[in-house]
């Protein structure tokens, strides 16, 4: 038989009453033997909880004060199930306490039919270990309420009572057991008093490095019987060693006169967000951006592993390249305390991409400290602690893997469960890119960390440090220094952990020319490049010649069109190593692999991701910048060079000699540059430095070029140059498109291009370009009224791309079709620097949508004959179909109110009439079912139960309770009765929770009484 889990109450009560069997059997009496019977007997004990002449609560509180008992000297496994039970049975307890002693009267049979809906209700599989919120109590006690049949006032006025009622038994919880005690602290508890004052210390002790983890971990004072094995010594010896090495990543050349930090003293604890899954995908990227940043990650890893879910499922912390993760997961390792956890930190670039977790495990152990150690040994040696996995680089093993292993996290939450199952429970915590995450599963309720970049105040500490370290070189002319204002003023970079070490490398070499504040950002980059890359040539060459500089400075460019061509922020090693081949032409034996990790795999400014790197003849690697705009800058300073280079050969040799673009059409015939914005401003800025000849000539050269670019016939050097596969439509669509771009962002007195080309170009370009190119294309591009390209200042919305594709092509019809589509949508085109056209219709359609200073309903009957009169052929599959469908979707969601059913039948009407079956959403049209029941006759699609989704269905079963109208609930009654059929439908979560939100939205606009509605059907 499954065991209950501590997050369901049958369950926390079984393991509370572990050990103590006369209390267990006393409270399994009175309550019908709802514990330790394996038939649930749901009215027995549901109901003497909340009789008042019933001894369950006093049992109850007995057994709680035993399981805390218990937790004096539980470890392991045995800990966290207490720990988890104690939680779920205060959440309980609260309630129906309150209840009983209110004297509420509740129906025998109301919960006759409940049987074990109260853990779905509970919900609280996903605790994590906190001080519950009255959002979340108040989501579990209505719910519980709407369970035993509770009306809205009972449960109203029980529930604050309640959460306070939580919250004194949580705080007597947090008297006696540590971990209860830090979650009170930092929820803020004022009924703490005096308990907890050890923890308490901890959690207001200065961080340094991590250091404060440490010792709230150690306030626990969790004794253990056993003794650290010698193996296990030396595995927390091997972890603790990284605090004190320098600063400096590996393989990363110092100057003599730099003096490095070392770890323990520098490292800046991150600022992070975090989030609990709720799908198979991590929190988007707006969805990030909508979370508090916090700056106490210390609190949150104790927090996070004292709570029973965190050996369960794996922690997944994410962060861009140069965040500091694998760094974090070092210094982790390092503090968590020997006396309670034994860490092994796994480097999955170093262990067999393709193999098992526990191999993996295994294989980071014998690098680590050299064959002396099995991970079964250290298991049964060290029985009382937890152990701890940190799986470094999930973007590395899935870059390296041969499958896919989107199952990696679900088979680390095996790997924990199987531990768990043998009495061993055991920690995982992942570290992955942001931008690679979404390839593998993540269940339900896994909890995700951002590691964000430094404060202002967390870069200057950094600094301070470096300084102080470095003094006697800096103050004697020795070593140079990043300054505060040159730090400050490139905060895009500074920000993160390895670029402002980057940066302090740089401004240390004293022969670097200074960094200013206002330096401008290509010089800047090219300053930086050049340092990194004079440097490393300095490692080989006796003396380092500009031409050799150049030369190195072109393949780093090879890397960034690599990236850049494919549309990817990284760059495999074989593609890139063919990549260099070809464009440099270079004559080497190596194979193309071996050539990329030659060229730029020594470079501290590229992120290298490796897998299998055990392995010398199998290893891995994929490339990327530590920040993108290293990327961008590389691509627009090449961009340029290679079109000058062009021109002035053109220039010296003959007027009449054919322009030779074989190069620049290799790296601009696959993507448009305005795919990257920042691309965009660096091309700018240095076409506009040029000198005025020489931008003459490379606008006379894209001239000629616009102009030949469909009878191009180029050379061969450069045809074995494929970064994607080939395609002659989008080649010739990206190239002429740069073209025309570049000739926009010189800014120069440029020939025109006439209205016909203009019509083609803009044609060719959205036949030929995959959405992403051509939109940002026509955000920045457009043309004067005399053919003119001209870079657009501000750059369109992305909404309206689509609306300059119709200007640019001189089409009126898509202009007022689309534009009126937006505006209903609430876009506010009539700010756009279009044409007339669009901001007449655009502002009478928004007027229209929106009403008159949003007081009285809009004019329907307008936009009903408008819509007539704009009718075309197949509207139900046109482009104006869709903003008609949108449009009335729009008005019954902001009028509903003020609408009479006529109206609202006429507006259904026409949704229905020019929606393809794919795009009519039954959802969309519920609140006005419930406001008019009567719908359901006129139009009888609507009576199929399937096409309501579980957040709208139960709205529909309310409705029927909430309408005071007879006809309308008998109207409502058969789609009722088959939506109550449908198990998801009145599931309890969503018909006691999400019901109510939702009837609660819009109950003001199905307030209808009789008479209104009889008026309303006439």
């Amino acid at each position: 038989m499954a065991k209950d889990p501590p997050y369901t109450y049958r369950g926390a009560l079984k393991i509370l009453g572990h050990g103590s069997d006369s209390l267990l059997n006393a409270l399994d009496a009175v309550l019908g033997g709802f514990i330790l019977s394996s038939v649930l007997t749901p009215v027995a004990w549901a109901f003497n909880l909340v009789d008042q002449k019933n001894e369950a609560s006093g049992l109850i509180r007995k057994l709680v004060h035993a399981g805390v008992r218990r937790l004096g000297k539980a470890k392991g496994k045995e800990r966290y199930e207490l720990i988890d039970a104690a939680h779920t049975t205060i959440v309980m307890s609260a309630f129906f306490d309150v209840v009983r002693e209110g004297g509420v009267r509740v129906s025998k049979d109301r919960l006759s039919a409940l049987g074990p809906s109260f853990d779905s209700v509970l919900d609280l599989e996903g605790w994590s270990g906190c001080l519950l919120g009255a959002h979340d109590l108040t989501v579990c006690y209505l719910n519980l309420g709407a369970l035993i049949g509770l009306d809205e006032s009972s449960a109203a006025a029980l529930l604050e009572k309640a959460i306070l009622r939580y919250r004194a038994y949580f705080a007597d919880l947090a008297a006696d057991v540590p971990e209860f005690s830090l979650w009170a602290h930092l929820g803020g508890m004022a009924e703490l008093r005096n308990a907890g004052q050890a923890v308490l210390a901890a959690v207001n002790a200065q961080s340094r490095a991590l250091d404060r983890l440490n010792e709230i971990l150690l306030a626990r004072g969790i004794e253990h019987d056993d003794v650290p094995t010698r193996r296990a010594k030396l595995l927390a010896r091997s972890n603790q060693a990284v605090l004190s090495k320098p600063i400096t990543p590996d393989g990363v050349g110092v100057a003599n006169q730099v003096s490095l930090p070392a770890v323990w003293r520098i490292y800046q604890v991150p600022r992070f967000r975090s989030a609990i899954t709720t799908g198979d995908a991590p929190t988007s990227g707006d969805d990030w951006e909508s979370l508090d940043v916090r700056d106490d990650l210390d609190r949150f890893l104790a927090s996070y592993l004292f709570s029973p879910r965190s050996v369960e499922n794996p922690l997944l912390l994410l962060g861009h390249p140069g965040a500091g993760k694998s760094l974090f997961s070092k210094v982790l390792a390092a503090r968590l305390p020997e006396e309670d956890f034994i860490v092994v930190r796994v480097e999955l670039r170093h262990v067999t991409a393709d193999a098992r977790v526990p191999a993996q495990i295994q294989e980071a152990l014998d690098l680590l400290i050299n064959d002396r150690v099995k991970w079964g040994d250290l298991v049964d040696e060290a029985p009382e602690r937890t152990r701890v996995v940190i799986l470094d680089g999930l973007d590395e093993l899935l870059q390296a893997s041969a499958g896919e292993r989107k199952d990696y996290l679900e088979q680390v939450a095996d790997f924990q469960a199987a531990e768990a199952d043998l009495g061993y429970p055991v920690v995982v915590v992942v570290t992955s890119r942001t931008v690679v995450a979404d390839r593998v599963r993540i269940a339900p309720g896994t909890t995700v960390v951002k590691l964000e970049d430094f404060s202002d105040e967390q870069m200057i500490t950094w600094l301070e440090i470096w300084r102080d370290r470095n003094l006697p070189a800096i103050t004697s002319g020795r070593m140079g220094e990043l300054k505060l204002d040159v730090a400050t003023s490139l905060s895009d970079l500074t920000a993160q952990p390895l670029l402002l070490l980057m940066l302090a490398l740089y401004s240390a070499d004293p022969k670097a020319e200074p960094l200013k504040a206002g330096t401008s950002r290509e010089v800047f980059y090219e300053r930086i490049l050049t340092s990194f890359v004079r440097r490393e040539l300095t490692k080989a060459l006796p003396e380092v010649t500009q031409d050799a500089i150049d030369e190195e400075m072109w393949r780093l460019g090879v890397a960034a069109f690599a990236m850049f061509n494919r549309d990817r922020q990284s760059v495999r090693d074989h593609d890139l190593g063919s990549d260099i081949k070809v464009l440099t032409q270079v004559d080497s034996d190596l194979e193309p692999h071996r050539l990329g990790q030659r060229i730029v795999g020594r470079f501290f400014f590229i992120h290298t991701d490796e897998a299998d790197g055990h392995r010398d003849q199998d290893v891995r690697r994929a490339y990327e910048f530590l920040h993108a705009t290293f990327g961008e800058y590389l691509v627009a300073h090449h961009s340029i060079r290679v079109l000058r280079e062009m021109a002035r050969t053109r220039r010296s040799t003959s007027p009449r000699r054919q322009y030779d673009d074989d190069l620049l059409f290799a790296l601009l015939s696959h993507q448009t540059l305005s795919n990257r914005g920042t691309t965009i401003s660096f091309l700018t800025r240095l076409l506009r430095k040029l000198p005025t000849e020489e931008r003459t000539d490379c606008v006379r050269a894209l001239v000629h070029l616009v102009g030949e670019y469909r009878d191009r016939r180029g050379g061969t050097g450069f045809a074995d140059y494929r970064p994607i596969p080939v395609d002659r439509l989008r080649e010739m669509a990206a190239y002429s498109a740069n073209l025309v771009l570049l000739l926009a962002l010189a800014d120069d007195d440029t020939p025109l291009v006439d209205h016909a080309e203009r019509i083609i170009l803009a044609r060719l370009w959205r036949a030929g370009l995959p959405a992403p190119s051509w939109r940002p294309l026509l955000e920045v591009l457009t043309f004067s009224s005399e053919g003119k390209p001209m870079k657009r200042v501000p750059a369109l919305p992305g909404w309206a791309t689509e609306l300059a594709y119709y200007d640019m092509t001189d089409d009126v019809s898509g202009l007022r079709t689309h534009s009126n589509g937006l505006a209903l949508q609430g876009y506010d085109v009539n700010q756009l620097p279009l044409p007339e056209v669009i901001q007449t219709t655009g502002f009478l359609l928004s007027t229209v949508a929106n009403g008159y200073h949003n007081e009285r309903a809009p004019d329907v009957q307008f936009f009903l004959d408008f819509a007539a009169d704009q009718r075309v052929p197949d509207l139900s599959h046109s482009l104006y179909g869709a903003d008609v469908y949108y449009a009335v979707v729009h008005f019954l969601k902001m009028w509903l109110g003020q609408l009479d059913y006529k109206t609202v039948r006429q507006l259904v009407w026409l949704a229905h009439d020019v929606s393809g079956p794919a795009m009519l959403d039954f959802n969309h049209f519920v609140p006005a079912i419930a406001a008019f029941p009567r719908l359901l006759v006129d139009f009888p699609i609507l009576n199929n139960p399937s096409k309501y989704n579980r957040n709208w269905g139960p709205v529909v079963l309310l409705a029927g309770e909430e309408i005071q109208n007879e006809e309308g609930r008998a109207l409502l009654r058969p789609l009722r009765q088959r939506l109550a059929q449908d198990a998801k439908a009145v599931e309890p979560r969503y018909q006691a929770m999400a019901a109510l939100r939702w009837f609660a939205g819009i109950s003001s606009r199905i307030e209808v009484d009789a008479a209104k509605d009889d008026r309303a059907t006439e």
